[in-house]
């Protein structure tokens, strides 16, 4: 087998197993690529999600950074990169690493619903909205952008349209948790307390230790 095809192999193998969460294997093998060929940006870019799974976020930083430095159109990793500082707080950082990935290709909707995600944390409500949208435009089955659009309206008390995005983002994806909690909230804060409460339920039978739910049930 040529050395192009083991690496291929290999990468591939490298993902199999941070998917089966084994970070530290995961680690070690696209170590073992990237040290035989350096420009090989996928085993890079394992080798980062990696590290970060594994909890080593120093090193998922300097190794992101590495392959953006090879490579800066990836938009894909710009949204990854962002991702680490969106999960330490940072998110002026985080907001400038989703401009990126948006730069590079405009179409990318994680990079607009974590950009939006940025703004609604910081209550800029109208520029998450434009971002949910235009995510939601590129992709009509992009149920988290509905989700999100959604609990902007409910934080908003926009009843009608919370429960219009939160029951498309239900529909797109029966198994969200969060978009049926957040649909019964819509519905018990516009009077529809029954509605509201068959939708508590429904979570409660998929999850029957969530705290708010209890909390919202009384």
């Amino acid at each position: 087998m040529s050395s192009f095809g083991y690496s291929q192999l290999s990468v591939e193998e490298g993902f199999n197993l941070i998917e089966a969460r084994n970070y530290n294997e995961a680690i070690t093998l696209f170590n073992a690529i990237v040290q035989k060929d350096s420009s090989n940006l996928r085993a890079l870019n394992g080798l980062a999600q990696a590290c970060n799974g594994a909890g080593d976020l120093p090193r998922a930083f300097q190794i992101y950074e590495l392959s953006l430095n090879k490579d800066s159109l990836q938009s894909d990793i710009w949204v990854a990169y962002g991702n680490l500082y969106y999960n330490q707080g940072n998110r002026k950082k985080a907001a400038n690493s989703y401009r990126q990935a948006i730069k590079f290709d405009s179409t990318h909707v994680q990079g607009l619903n974590n950009l939006a995600m940025v703004h609604k944390d910081l209550g800029n409500y109208d520029e998450a909205e434009v971002h949910f949208l235009k995510a939601i435009n590129l992709d009509p089955t992009y149920s988290l952008a509905m989700r999100n659009l959604g609990d902007i309206y409910l934080k908003q008390h926009k009843n009608e349209q919370a429960i219009l995005w939160l029951e498309k983002a239900t529909s797109a994806n029966p198994q969200s948790l969060y978009g049926l909690y957040w649909l019964g909230r819509a519905h018990v804060q516009n009077n529809n307390i029954q509605q509201g409460i068959q939708y508590f339920l429904k979570v409660l039978t998929q999850k029957p230790d969530l705290p708010q739910v209890h909390h919202d049930l009384g």
